[in-house]
């Protein structure tokens, strides 16, 4: 492939140097070693950053490795099939043998709530019996008691009406006069003056704070390729990044950068990242900026890719 050569002639550093893309990425490339190119999104940038840098056509390049890609993923689709068999089977098995155990257990707790339902009926029907023993006894002992009571009282009163008769006999009563008077007593009335305050309370002047204006900003650790896609005019801008990148937040857009190794800034909140894989962030109709997965970026960005 005379591209492929071409870029071997001028050597892997000088392109690192002058495309600012990672060297074991361009070496991966130059020797078209696809194992190590999966990432596809980046792959592809790559590429087109070659092709834009050197004006190169490297199509032939890029079917080969679309080819590779689609070999791969039906031996994992064939791989994963037989993995997915032998979980089911491995489940089945386990569901099995865990509804065994569910009847046994089902089986033993009815054995012993019927026991306890039986030991506690005869409990209570000894106790029962016992306490009607010893109710009926009481009742018989109050009874007994109150008779007593009664004839005692009896011959109480009998003996008290025959002593009353016999003194009533030997007193005389004298005759009194009494005076009565009758004061009424001293009604002391209060009389209170309230004076009333009128307390007016006032509303502490608020304070307005300034508003702090939103502000994002992306700082890569090492030299990252970063594609942009503006979702109001469906515009993709690529670039590769070395300092800290200000994010347009009045635009609604998709971001995806080569590598995880980034310091974001949103607002006050610094975000430390270390990742070697691809990164996805997103600004929303109200100006607002979220990390994304991969899924979300491709349904925002409306099929678009690099």
């Amino acid at each position: 492939m005379e591209e492929i050569e071409k870029l071997k002639q001028i050597g892997a550093k000088e392109i690192a140097n002058k495309t600012h893309i990672a060297l074991n990425k361009i070496e991966k490339i130059l020797k078209m070693d696809f194992e190590g190119l999966r990432d596809r999104v980046t792959t592809i940038g790559l590429i087109h950053i070659l092709e834009r840098e050197y004006q190169i056509d490297l199509q032939k390049w890029c079917e080969e490795y679309e080819n590779f890609l689609k070999e791969n993923k039906e031996e994992k689709e064939k791989t994963e099939a037989n993995i997915n068999f032998k979980i089911m089977h491995e489940a089945t098995q386990q569901n099995d043998f865990n509804n065994g155990l569910i009847i046994t257990a089902v089986v033993v707790i009815l054995l012993a709530i019927g026991a306890y339902f039986y030991f506690y009926f005869n409990f209570n029907f000894m106790n029962n019996s016992v306490e009607s023993v010893e109710q009926n006894s009481t009742q018989e002992l109050d009874m007994k008691e109150s008779r007593n009571e009664v004839m005692d009282k009896r011959i109480i009163q009998e003996n008290t009406e025959v002593e009353n008769n016999a003194t009533q006999n030997l007193e005389i009563a004298p005759n009194l006069n009494l005076d009565s008077s009758a004061s009424t007593p001293l009604e002391d009335t209060l009389k209170t003056n309230s004076n009333q305050e009128i307390l007016t309370e006032e509303n502490p002047l608020e304070e307005v704070a300034p508003q702090v204006e939103a502000k994002v900003e992306i700082h890569p650790l090492s030299n990252v390729w970063m594609g942009i896609i503006y979702l109001d005019t469906k515009q993709r801008e690529t670039m590769i990044v070395d300092k800290t990148f200000k994010v347009d937040l009045k635009r609604p857009q998709t971001i995806i950068t080569g590598h995880g190794m980034l310091e974001v800034k949103n607002k006050d909140k610094m975000d430390n990242y270390n990742l070697a894989r691809r990164m996805y962030f997103m600004v929303n109709d109200k100006g607002e900026f979220v990390e994304i997965n991969s899924a979300q970026y491709r349904q925002y960005s409306g099929g678009l890719e690099w």
